[in-house]
């Protein structure tokens, strides 16, 4: 199988070992080894992460704002901070 990332493509593996086929056969028919396939479901996803922590900071300006700011303004704090 030549379309996909190997993430997407360890994603599809792990749907259909979730509906109970097994695992050796999945990673023949779509040409993953197994190490690849342990690496991308383990790996933390950092952009996820960055974001989650970006929408927390955003959320405490807003509050601290009393729901007032906009997104000007709030790009604007965040550059104040040097997160941006």
């Amino acid at each position: 199988m030549g379309c996909g990332t190997k993430g997407e493509k360890a994603a599809i593996i792990k749907e259909l070992r979730e509906k109970g086929y097994q695992l050796k056969y999945l990673l023949k028919a779509i040409g993953v080894s197994k190490s690849t396939y342990y690496f991308e479901i383990n790996k933390s996803d950092v952009v996820a992460d960055r974001n989650e922590e970006l929408l927390m900071v955003i959320r405490e300006i807003f509050e601290k704002n009393k729901h007032r700011y906009g997104v000007r303004r709030i790009y604007h704090e965040l550059q104040i901070v040097d997160i941006i």
